[in-house]
């Protein structure tokens, strides 16, 4: 997987930052700093937590009504705005909760996404 420092240098992102499975922000790095803050980037890194919980929560019902498969393991989550997405690793099944998850904000005009994905998948 890759550094903070590498990911923050793929064509537009904006920041990268590692955080906890409960949602605290460990370190960042930011390019944009009239958009993101280290304050922000902590809201960034709960929301992207609480939405990866949720996200393995709805994969494993549907693995368990056993209609569709393939939804385990996950392996990143995105949210996608309006002008940026953030994208985020996620953790395997036996990641231990001190483990860090990278993710990384990129412009959604300028950024290169699949070098984002390949850069948390490896």
């Amino acid at each position: 997987m890759a550094t903070l420092d590498e990911l923050v240098k793929l064509p537009g992102t904006m920041a990268a930052f590692s955080f906890l499975s409960g949602g605290k922000l460990l370190d960042q790095r930011i390019n944009n700093q009239e958009l993101f803050s280290t304050a922000s980037l902590e809201l960034l890194a709960q929301m992207c937590a609480a939405n990866l919980g949720i996200a393995a929560m709805q994969a494993g019902g549907w693995e368990r009504r056993g209609e569709m498969t393939s939804f385990l393991p996950l392996r990143q989550f995105s949210l996608l705005g309006l002008e940026w997405t953030v994208v985020v690793s996620a953790p395997g099944r036996d990641t231990p909760a001190d483990e860090p998850l990278l993710g990384a904000v990129i412009h959604n005009d300028k950024g290169d996404f699949q070098a984002l994905s390949t850069a948390l998948a490896d």
